[in-house]
């Protein structure tokens, strides 16, 4: 028999109040990079994934976007962007606003190990949140209105991972008003 891996779930007969999620199934490694110092509530972002993913379009967005979020008092931010997409920080100026960790993520071994030192990830849909999410990490995805079945529709968790919150735009390619629902809630949050 040969079927695709995320057919899995609907074979088996998996509802939402059986997801398997014993978490956390994937741990930090302990000779970690050393994350930049920073003050406050610690959060990672990560805005955009592969421009070879077919959905990339819908899913990932401009850091310019996410330029109020980096205004929210008592926090540090830090990128987890990997790829050409971190090239943004420099481009649009935030260096002194988001910490690029490139220099230290040279793997998704070293990039768990940083995530283990966070308060707290935001991210779109993308290798990011997984790896978050199956570390336990209080994790937040921002979500496109036409975000895939893995997503569930109508909630803002899932039971994939129970340590994430998700935000959803309410029309496709909205991002700015789904990012003042993110400020909200960080802001909370850092409090």
């Amino acid at each position: 028999m040969h079927l695709p891996l995320l057919s899995l779930p609907g074979v088996f007969g998996t509802e939402p109040d059986t997801v398997p999620a014993d978490i956390p199934y994937i741990t930090a490694p302990s000779d970690r990079p050393a994350l930049p110092d920073g003050a406050g509530f610690k959060v990672g972002l990560a805005w955009a994934g592969s421009p070879a993913n077919p959905s990339d379009l819908r899913r990932s967005m401009d850091l310019d976007v996410l330029r109020p979020l980096l205004d929210v008092s008592r926090c540090t931010f830090y990128s987890l962007q990997h790829g050409p997409a971190g090239d943004q920080i420099d481009a649009a100026g935030l260096s002194g606003k988001l910490h690029d960790l490139r220099p230290v993520m040279s793997d998704f071994v070293a990039m768990a190990g940083l995530i283990g030192q966070l308060d707290l990830v935001i991210s779109i849909c993308t290798s990011v949140a997984h790896l978050s999410g199956a570390m336990g990490a209080e994790t937040w995805v921002m979500l496109s209105a036409d975000a895939d079945w893995r997503w569930l529709k109508d909630r803002n968790d899932t039971p994939w991972y129970p340590t994430m919150r998700l935000f959803r735009q309410d029309t496709l390619g909205d991002w700015p008003n789904m990012v003042v629902d993110v400020i909200s809630a960080l802001v909370r949050r850092a409090a």
